[in-house]
């Protein structure tokens, strides 16, 4: 469910479930497809939170665009609000940084899907270039990149830059690539991920 607080406060329920879940109706729409900077929120459910709101910031370039899409995954311990500020250079694209969960990116949530949820929105903004969409992942955010770069379909995204952050050894045999198709991270089904990605991978010493 895409909701938006720019506008209002939203109540965040917290409770235990034990089924992930992302609920897909839509309940807030940029109006006549013009995309704000601000904040949007994505509400999941998992078992750690029921109805749980959330954040995505955005920030949104002057002009009637089409404009490619950065996504900005923070490392353990940041937030979307402080990588949207550390790219505040970028005024050629929209820049997205959604808030970890507790300030991090874990397999045991539902994180890959809330992912697909925010470029799944955004490719309804007619100020957003669908066919030219970057994720950067640092670190912790990294780590989520290599899991997106695995399992998520060849049209939600184009580019990836991984910084400092490299691919759990569990999420390869040896062979192929593996995944939990359930949503959780017991990784032992074979996936063979989309093709035709741009890569690029920064480690340092």
């Amino acid at each position: 469910m895409l909701v938006s607080t720019a506008f209002s406060q939203v109540n965040r329920k917290r409770s235990k479930q034990t089924k992930q879940k992302t609920v897909s109706q839509e309940v807030f729409k940029a109006v006549n497809g013009v995309l704000k900077s601000g904040i949007f929120h994505i509400r999941q459910s998992w078992s750690e939170e029921t109805d749980y709101d959330r954040p995505v910031h955005i920030k949104v370039p002057h002009g009637v665009g089409p404009f490619p899409v950065s996504i900005m995954l923070h490392g353990r311990g940041g937030t979307g609000a402080r990588k949207l500020q550390a790219q505040r250079g970028m005024t050629d694209r929209i820049v997205i940084a959604p808030d970890g969960y507790k300030k991090g990116w874990s397999a045991q949530r539902p994180d890959v899907d809330f992912i697909r949820q925010i470029i799944k929105y955004i490719k309804t903004c007619k100020i957003t270039d669908g066919s030219n969409i970057a994720i950067h992942g640092a670190s912790n955010g990294a780590g989520l990149l290599n899991q997106l770069m695995i399992e998520l379909e060849a049209d939600t995204f184009h580019h990836g830059i991984c910084s400092i952050g490299g691919l759990r050894p569990d999420r390869h045999d040896g062979t192929n690539f593996l995944w939990d198709p359930t949503g959780g991270a017991n990784f032992t089904t074979p996936i063979v991920p989309a093709k035709g990605r741009r890569w690029l991978q920064i480690n340092g010493t």
